[in-house]
């Protein structure tokens, strides 16, 4: 992904994570979906949004000072 492509895309990833719970409870209700598998979508959403940068730079670092 080039960098123009990102700037335009970064302001509309919390809403894209959005629509997709939402899509995921439109086929739940309509019977495509378990509930175990609404609840797999939302775990995932979930676990984007509060993950954070200094998360995932933590661990290579880490791993390079031999920790």
């Amino acid at each position: 992904m080039d960098l123009l492509t990102l700037l335009f895309r970064l302001p509309l990833m919390p809403l894209r994570g959005f629509v997709q719970l939402a899509e995921a409870e439109e086929a739940r209700v309509s019977g495509e979906m378990s509930d175990q598998d609404v609840a797999d979508v939302e775990g995932q959403a979930v676990g984007r949004l509060v993950s954070s940068p200094a998360d995932t730079s933590a661990g290579p670092r880490a791993r390079r000072n031999g920790s």
